[in-house]
């Protein structure tokens, strides 16, 4: 167990984190330094800005992950738990068997990324950009809160009623829609 502290994937050429846990940890990367974590967990970390290639295995809880670029990399068997996502880039990654719990994510880039069995249980989706993504068996019914950016399609998206109605006008608008506003 690691408690407290920073941990400087420049300083040793990247990080591997395996099969252990690190509380209240900061991570610093660099452009061509990133981190790896497998089988571990993240409790109370700062992963702010960081490059993660690689997450497998592994739960990170009431952590920030904002500015961090997860982008085209693979995400496997991995828990997100009172997370917050902002500006964090997915894009191009694959997501397989990942739960956002409780987690904010705002702008989040998902665009071309792969998600299979993703979840997003009480989670706040605010402007995520899906353009190009793919879905399989996504299910976010239960998000408290959902806005999309862009998005091509949905297909593999599994929604309810509510959010439905919470996103059309933002649908609409992706599909080129003209909406007529009320005068006042």
């Amino acid at each position: 167990m690691i408690a407290g502290g920073v941990l400087d994937a420049i300083a040793v050429d990247g990080l591997a984190i395996v099969d252990s846990e690190q509380a209240g940890v900061d991570f610093v990367t660099g452009h061509r330094h990133g981190l790896d974590i497998r089988g571990s967990t993240v409790r109370d970390g700062d992963l702010s800005g960081a490059r993660i290639r690689s997450l497998r295995s592994a739960t990170i809880i009431r952590s920030r992950i904002s500015g961090a670029n997860l982008s085209a990399g693979s995400r496997r068997d991995v828990v997100f738990e009172d997370c917050i996502f902002q500006y964090s880039n997915l894009g191009n990654s694959k997501l397989s068997r990942v739960a956002f719990t409780r987690c904010k994510l705002e702008e989040t880039d998902f665009s071309s990324a792969k998600l299979t069995d993703v979840t997003f249980e009480g989670s706040e989706l605010r402007l995520v950009d899906l353009l190009n993504a793919s879905f399989e068996r996504v299910d976010m019914r239960g998000a408290g809160s959902l806005s999309i950016s862009s998005f091509r399609r949905l297909s593999g998206c599994l929604m309810s009623d509510a959010q439905v109605l919470e996103v059309a006008y933002g649908l609409a608008l992706a599909a080129w829609a003209s909406i007529e506003r009320p005068r006042t």
